[in-house]
């Protein structure tokens, strides 16, 4: 089921309702300083099971968080991020909130 933007927030524990304030933060902060955002909301924060029988599949890596996180620790040099529908200002903010 696809969830839209438009779709009602209403966090039932304390972990969603801290990504969903950091949220209306960013958006406050874009509109008093006219800084341009992307929230990534990154749904499994869990990961897979040991046995890999549920869960996501890591080899190759194809998901953007794991790879800037390689990125950051050294274990690649680049990343890219592909698409032509957005704009990309000069100052661009990334938010990450990592357990």
């Amino acid at each position: 089921m696809p969830i839209t933007e438009s779709h009602p927030q209403h966090p039932i524990n304390p972990y969603g309702r801290s990504k969903l304030m950091i949220e209306q933060i960013m958006e406050d902060y874009s509109v008093a300083y006219g800084v341009k955002f992307a929230a990534l909301r990154y749904f499994n924060a869990a990961g897979a099971a040991v046995e890999c029988d549920i869960g996501e599949w890591h080899e190759p890596e194809l998901h953007l968080i794991p790879l800037i996180l390689d990125v950051a620790v050294g274990k690649r040099e680049t990343i890219s991020v592909f698409g032509s529908d957005f704009e990309t200002p000069v100052s661009v903010i990334i938010f990450m909130s990592l357990i």
